[in-house]
């Protein structure tokens, strides 16, 4: 890991009794010891994000419509030539004959593609294993994170909430970023909430001040950004007793400390009732499920087969008239995701009915927003709230000088 000793303001450089002579060694000394409260690790990660927002099969034609108040630069960056240039650009997806073009502005003006506008550069390349085209947007670190608040968090919410989202969410998309690149992926992350909720900028200008009280700010285990996951409300579950194998290397989100301060919000626990019917209609046309639906009978009940000791559902269970059958709850999800807001809950049926009982609105795992909000109104600041949060990691400093 390499450090980097923060630079002395130069308002208070004529009042160090050292200053005046560079070459004695009480200046060393002092220096030395002045550096020991200076110094913050530092880590070198990459600067500009690369975002999926679109993606245009090419057994299902459309055409590529951008537009900017000044003039956008296409660019086929194959044969490095200028395609045109010009306030509004119509491609027909038929007529796309290379395997990456650029959109860009000479002012980072932004650009309008499918409603929405986008800062920083749009990237259009050929996905020859999946037959489509990707949409990338690729964007300054600072301009994806102001663009990401609002849509992870309420806008109105206290600059500290922003402060924590901020540092949480630059760490999270820099650990994206790292894997994806090694993996020598086109993009780094999704702009659905799959990764990060991203929907171009917008206009809660006030928001900049998260990103600049926070500037550089990274959670690092080991000397690497951390993924930093994060969901609106744990309730109650303890993150180290859940069973997935992905997050065993990662201990920063196998807290054992459980978050109950997220307990006044309603869906710390919650219950939902789905007809019986519906549920079973669902089941008949849902592909993971067609296969075998038919050979149990009758579908009679529906059960968590398979619950970890945090409470998380592993497997389903569907009892028919002529046997049973398990599935993932991963799929089952699909199916309730409308209304079910956690993978955490017990089912019953009662009657034409099938009643959910369950905990939190997410996956379980790192920051738990709405805990955060109510440790903010009890006086925590970001730093101590990211420590309980996410525990065996380290707060660094990105070295923006580091090639």
């Amino acid at each position: 890991m390499t450090y980097i000793i923060h630079s002395i303001p130069i308002r208070l450089r004529n009042k160090l009794p050292f200053y005046s002579n560079l070459k004695s060694y009480k200046f060393f000394t002092t220096l030395i010891l002045t550096a020991i409260f200076f110094i913050t690790p530092s880590v070198s990660p990459a600067t500009t994000i690369r975002v999926l927002i679109n993606v245009i099969k090419t057994n299902q034609p459309k055409t590529l419509s951008l537009q900017c108040r000044e003039k956008i630069t296409l660019t086929d960056c194959d044969a490095d030539k200028i395609i045109s240039k010009s306030c509004e650009i119509s491609l027909p997806s038929t007529k796309i004959i290379c395997t990456h073009l650029q959109a860009a502005t000479e002012n980072n003006t932004p650009i309008t593609f499918k409603d929405q506008h986008y800062a920083g550069s749009l990237h259009i390349h050929f996905d020859k294993k999946n037959s489509c085209y990707l949409v990338v947007n690729h964007l300054d670190l600072d301009d994806y994170l102001y663009a990401i608040l609002p849509n992870e968090l309420y806008q109105s919410w206290p600059i500290e909430m922003h402060k924590i989202q901020a540092v949480a969410s630059r760490s999270y998309v820099l650990a994206c970023a790292r894997d994806a690149r090694k993996k020598k992926q086109l993009y780094d992350v999704r702009s659905s909430n799959h990764s990060q909720v991203y929907r171009g900028t917008h206009e809660h200008k006030h928001l900049w001040a998260a990103i600049d009280q926070t500037r550089g700010m990274v959670l690092t285990h080991e000397g690497k950004p951390i993924l930093a996951m994060f969901d609106a409300c744990c309730g109650g579950i303890c993150p180290a007793l859940i069973e997935r194998p992905e997050i065993a290397d990662k201990p920063y989100l196998n807290r054992m400390r459980t978050c109950h301060f997220c307990a006044n919000y309603n869906l710390y626990s919650w219950q939902k009732t789905f007809k019986f019917s519906a549920i079973e209609k669902a089941l008949n046309h849902f592909a993971p499920t067609q296969k075998f639906i038919a050979d149990i009978g009758k579908l009679q009940s529906i059960c968590a087969e398979h619950i970890d000791q945090a409470g998380v559902v592993h497997t389903i269970k569907l009892t028919g008239s002529k046997g049973t059958r398990s599935m993932p709850e991963k799929d089952f999800f699909e199916i309730v995701r409308h209304k079910i807001k956690s993978h955490t809950y017990t089912v019953q049926r009662n009657g034409a009915e099938l009643n959910f009982s369950g905990s939190g609105f997410g996956h379980h795992l790192g920051l738990c927003q709405r805990g955060a909000r109510e440790l903010v109104k009890r006086g925590w600041k970001t730093k101590s709230i990211l420590a309980f949060y996410y525990p065996h990691t380290k707060m660094a400093r990105m070295d923006t000088n580091a090639k």
